[in-house]
């Protein structure tokens, strides 16, 4: 990750000669045609807080956060600037200003308070475990593998049933696995999307000791967010390997796909929405389709997918700060699977399965949004 003291050395900022091609890319610039909210632009506002002019409109510090940062204007740009660094840190500048949107307060303030973003108590974050029937639950014991369930499939009711199928899929696979408890803190990426670094450290130690003290030999999430900070972000903030190797499920399970044998295999169409942080920026994107090539009949690949696949609009906190276009890239995304006939739109992200079902939602659509756990356990017959 670039550090902002490192931005002044840094030739990500001369590089660009504001070809515009990052903008065609854009989900926010393309649903509000605004060039204030293209990445072109929030390069130049950067370029303006080094040589030290900084930022003073209110609209343009709104404007730094009027991004999903999903990775796509990075994988278009032709000369490979590694844009969603600098838009972290860009948001590490206002944050240090003080000067985040007052939607992002709320949610820092939650973090700081509940150690998540959704202001729940930590004694409710295993409320779905006894809602949803989960036989025997394994909370901090140890064991093997530590299932890192992470906020949003836990404290949102349209996310539970993916940490309840991946524990059916764990113990289906006889594995020696348990949860972390309600001592689990918030991976600390909404800290970074926020802008601070620094209280990012504190979740990641938090959480680092807990599964040491577990003596787990890997940690698997369902969330692209926590799969990062965990595998790659918290060695960084730390300093230092971790003693443990970090997974998403969709690894895990593929690893394991041929000893998951279906019950039968699904006939309807089905499609697949590639996670950003998972495909783009996690660099999974064959393995779901493996699992989903497994266990369906009708497959079809969305118009944009693997590295190329669009947003579904849920990223970078853009909800707090513009609900509106999140909803609208949703609706997109939704619209191009029912234009191939898509009748199950699988996901492999919490927060992708949530946006998706508000733009399924918004347009009135019958379309079936999972994620790939909750497939999975449906083809098991779990």
């Amino acid at each position: 990750m670039i550090r902002f003291r490192n931005l002044t050395s840094s030739v990500f900022l001369d590089v660009c000669v504001r070809c515009g091609v990052c903008r065609g890319v854009c989900h926010v610039y393309l649903e509000t045609n605004d060039l204030g909210k293209s990445p072109v632009y929030r390069l130049r506002l950067l370029h303006s807080v080094v040589k030290g002019r900084g930022i003073a409109d209110s609209f343009e510090l709104l404007n730094v956060y009027e991004c999903t940062l999903c990775g796509r204007c990075m994988e278009a740009c032709p000369f490979g600037i590694s844009t969603v660094d600098l838009w972290e840190c860009l948001r590490g500048y206002v944050y240090g200003l003080g000067k985040n949107p007052e939607s992002l307060n709320t949610i820092t303030s939650s973090l700081q308070e509940f150690r998540n973003p959704y202001s729940m108590m930590a004694e409710s974050r295993f409320d779905w475990v006894d809602y949803l029937g989960l036989e025997n639950p394994p909370i901090s014991r140890k064991a093997d593998i530590i299932y890192f369930v992470g906020c949003t499939t836990a404290f949102k009711g349209v996310c539970q049933e993916t940490a309840y199928a991946a524990s059916l899929l764990l113990n289906r696979l006889g594995l020696s696995w348990s949860f972390l408890g309600n001592d689990e803190w918030c991976c600390g990426a909404p800290w970074i999307m926020a802008g601070s670094e620094e209280k990012a450290v504190e979740h990641a130690e938090h959480n680092v000791k807990l599964i040491d003290d577990l003596n787990a030999k890997e940690v698997v999430t369902t969330c692209p967010s926590c799969y990062r900070m965990l595998k790659w972000r918290y060695p960084s903030l730390l300093g230092r390997r971790l003693n443990f190797k970090v997974m998403h499920i969709t690894e895990l399970l593929a690893n394991h796909v041929n000893s998951l044998k279906p019950v039968s295999l699904f006939n309807d169409v089905v499609t697949y929405h590639d996670p950003c942080e998972l495909g783009r920026l996690g660099g999974i994107i064959k393995k779901p389709r493996l699992i989903l090539k497994k266990t369906s009949k009708n497959f079809k690949e969305l118009p944009s997918h693997g590295l190329n696949s669009e947003c579904c609009g849920g990223g970078g906190l853009l909800q707090a700060v513009d609900n509106d276009v999140r909803v609208k890239v949703s609706v997109k995304r939704v619209k191009q699977a029912l234009n191939i006939g898509a009748e199950v739109l699988v996901t492999s992200c919490p927060s992708c399965k949530m946006t998706l079902r508000d733009g399924v939602s918004a347009i009135g659509s019958d379309l079936e949004v999972l994620d790939l756990t909750e497939f999975l356990a449906k083809a098991l017959s779990l």
